[in-house]
């Protein structure tokens, strides 16, 4: 298993971008990130161009456990696009962020895009 984060928190509208490469079908934890993060989540982009099979799950946890995709992460399926309608208007988040996936059929790599506007 392995993670690349790049990170541009120096901006209003902070984004992760975490690639991540799978060796196993068990579930697994990446991060955190090496930056925290503290606003708001509006939009999470899951690239999945070489991709798990269908119907496998991401949760984004913040530093408290609380997942930052409100459930909206479970059973995804082709390139999917999580956005702020579907997060109540933006999930709070604080501090370092980890990933977590589960349920993938096969080890491949996918690239999770996450946006938050910034808390002022």
């Amino acid at each position: 298993m392995a993670i690349t984060f790049t990170e541009y928190h120096d901006r209003a509208m902070m984004v992760v971008k975490a690639e991540i490469t799978m060796t196993t079908t068990d579930p697994e934890t990446f991060g955190p990130t090496t930056h925290s993060y503290y606003g708001f989540v509006v939009q999470c982009y899951v690239d999945e161009t070489d991709a798990p099979d269908d119907n496998y799950d991401i949760t984004i946890t913040d530093e408290f456990g609380v997942d930052v995709l409100n459930g909206k992460g479970q059973n995804l399926t082709a390139d999917t696009t999580i956005t702020q309608a579907d997060l109540d208007n933006g999930m709070a988040c604080s501090g370092p962020l980890s990933f977590i996936v589960e349920d993938p059929t096969n080890t491949k790599t996918l690239t999770v895009y996450l946006y938050i506007a910034r808390y002022q």
